[in-house]
């Protein structure tokens, strides 16, 4: 009885486990498989692992450490000629799942890492078919080193590179390849999946490419593959356009719009000082928002600074503004090339209404010393007397005399007094045309400047693109490059000039 009872137990177990049990145990157990050892019955033939990272995420762009985060699933498949079954024998099963401490796996390491581990090795399982297929799908996120290019800042482009590549497999043990398998030696590869990416909203994924390396260490005979992804970043610049840059325009603005206050208005500094302050506070934001290493000065920096300039030229030019505007014939004496400037000639120029000629021509009045030489005064009370003889004893009279002396003197004081007003109406009607002229230079180098600093960096913009356009349809049309060189574009200098040597010498190799 006591036999029966565990016989049916084995037999229920049996059937608990199942072919996919009985499969795994038979692949790992069975056949004493061993993970440290390459996949490849013929141990002289490398192992072909084909390879494709899937970009999920750009979690952060940081352009002060100059790093770049982002989420990728790498996808790996390789044959393991160890793990082969027939289907039929285990019910159908077609496809395993293990975890994947059970397999040998490609040590894939991220070059330029800069946090974390270097080896791809997260903890996920493995699928295997039974051809022998095996794909391996780890998700990881890279922090990696990108150089960012702050020269057109916010309108900026970033070109980062993730470089992987097996950290003790060389050519001859282990090869990498795109799910186009190409077997040249030195070939651009299939760019990165998209099909799973959440679009950022900071920045656009541009364009993408892919570069694959054989390189050689030192005096080592074998050569050691990577496989380079260069990703095309665009920043989205409608935040800083909105709360930097339009602000930025505003306050110059207001710069010029001081020269339209009157001389009167105190508030004329102030206000300049106040936008000055305005612009540090922006300019603070923008230096915390580069690195410190940065090769070149933002535009949207220089825009700032340039700003700033005119601003404080601004301050400068209204204190001499101000200061015309208080002067009289107490201090200062107008010369006659500041009268012909700018009360005779500017105000013609200006055609404004508000520049009107001011009259500083009028009749000039007698000169006290012709008093006693009978030439007005003595002429005027004569008349008034009833005789034209100036040297009549009424008017030798000394009460006479008195008389004549105070009306002099009272004469001389309105004349001194409407000379100063005059004056220093003439000094204030500097000042007025004065600060038109500045207005209209300010206004006119404020949008030139403006043009200038953010024009340039529009038409680079729209060149890239009609160079960029015009080079993918050169290479197509000429066939200069074939079509696995077609990510020429997306590489360094450096690297394009290697390539361009490379290129040369195999095409004189072929020249008969």
């Amino acid at each position: 009885m006591r036999f029966i009872f565990l016989f049916f137990i084995f037999i229920i177990s049996a059937q608990k486990a199942g072919p996919a049990e009985r499969l795994k145990k038979k692949l790992f157990e069975t056949n004493n498989y061993n993970s440290n050892i390459r996949p490849q019955k013929n141990h002289t033939e490398p192992v072909l692992v084909k390879f494709r990272p899937i970009l999920n995420e750009i979690i952060n762009v940081n352009e002060v450490a100059q790093k770049l985060d982002i989420k990728f699933w790498f996808h790996h498949e390789w044959i393991d000629e160890r793990l082969s079954w027939d289907p039929k024998d285990y019910g159908n099963v077609a496809t395993l799942h293990v975890p994947q401490d059970f397999l040998w796996l490609p040590d894939y390491a991220l070059y330029g890492n800069a946090d974390g581990d270097f080896i791809i090795a997260e903890s996920v399982r493995v699928r295997i078919f039974s051809n022998g297929t095996v794909m391996w799908r780890p998700p990881i996120i890279t922090k990696t080193f990108c150089e960012i290019q702050v020269a057109n800042f916010p309108f900026d482009s970033q070109n980062c590179s993730i470089k992987i590549g097996s950290w003790t497999g060389n050519t001859f043990l282990l090869q990498t390849r795109n799910f186009d398998v190409r077997y040249d030696v030195c070939t651009c590869c299939e760019p990165i999946d998209l099909s799973t990416y959440n679009i950022n909203g900071e920045w656009e994924m541009f364009q993408t490419g892919c570069w694959r390396h054989v390189l050689f260490y030192g005096d080592l005979a074998e050569g050691y593959e990577d496989v380079t992804h260069y990703i095309v970043l665009k920043r989205r610049p409608r935040y800083l356009i909105l709360n930097i840059i339009i602000p930025t325009i505003v306050f110059s603005l207001l710069s010029c719009a001081v020269f339209y206050l009157p001389a009167e208005e105190a508030e004329k500094i102030t206000l300049c000082i106040s936008v000055l302050l305005s612009l540090v506070t922006f300019f603070l934001v923008i230096v915390d928002s580069i690195p410190q290493t940065a090769r070149a000065v933002p535009k949207l920096g220089i825009y700032i600074l340039f700003t700033m300039i005119l601003n404080t030229v601004s301050i400068l030019l209204t204190i001499v503004v101000e200061n015309m505007h208080h002067r009289g014939p107490e201090t200062h004496e107008m010369s006659p090339w500041i009268r012909t400037v700018f009360i005779d000639l500017l105000p013609r120029l200006l055609f404004s209404s508000t520049m009107k000629k001011m009259d500083v021509y009028g009749p000039k009045p007698p000169k006290i010393s012709d008093v006693f030489k009978g030439t007005y005064q003595y002429r005027a009370i004569a008349k008034l007397a009833g005789t034209e003889n100036e040297t009549d004893p009424i008017l030798l009279n000394p009460e006479v005399q008195d008389a004549i002396r105070g009306v002099e003197y009272m004469a001389k004081s309105f004349k001194e007094q409407e000379f100063n007003e005059n004056s220093k109406a003439e000094w204030k009607y500097v000042a007025f045309v004065l600060d038109h002229c500045l207005l209209i230079v300010f206004i006119t180098t404020c949008v030139l400047g403006s043009a200038i600093i953010f024009g340039e960096n529009c038409m680079d913009l729209l060149r890239a693109m009609w160079y960029i356009q015009r080079d993918d349809e050169y290479l197509r049309s000429e066939s200069l490059w074939s079509d696995q060189d077609l990510c020429f574009k997306y590489l360094s200098s450096e690297d394009q000039r290697d390539v361009l040597a490379a290129s040369l010498a195999l095409a004189n190799e072929e020249t008969p």
